[in-house]
């Protein structure tokens, strides 16, 4: 499974790279705070309709993250993305907490989360 880190992913959205940047945590927790311009899509039971719903492409980079390096939902998720035949998967380890402590920019509802 290919991986990427903060600032590698940073760099292809400030260029405008075509990618679709997945958080798959809750959509309480993604609306508190999550990487700009990322889509909610939750790893749970309805996962597999909801990515073919929202990423019909299987040939689109997709980027997949989860809250951090003990969240195990994000590699799972890349996992079943390939087995659905995604060709262009990327799991994002560090996930949100990583992000932030970069002090790159996040969007949602909770001030508290937000880099210093």
């Amino acid at each position: 499974m290919r991986t990427i880190s903060s600032g590698n992913l940073y760099e292809m959205i400030l260029k405008g790279d075509p990618v679709t940047v997945v958080d798959v945590l809750d959509e309480e927790t993604f609306r508190k705070s999550h990487l700009r311009g990322a889509i909610n899509i939750p790893f749970g039971d309805t996962f597999e309709a909801d990515v073919q719903r929202q990423i019909p492409d299987l040939s689109e980079q997709v980027v997949v993250y989860c809250m951090d390096t003990s969240c195990p939902l994000s590699a799972d998720a890349a996992r079943k993305l390939e087995s659905y035949g995604y060709r262009n998967v990327t799991h994002y380890p560090g996930g949100r907490t990583d992000w932030m402590e970069a002090g790159l920019p996040v969007e949602g509802l909770g001030e508290a989360v937000q880099p210093n």
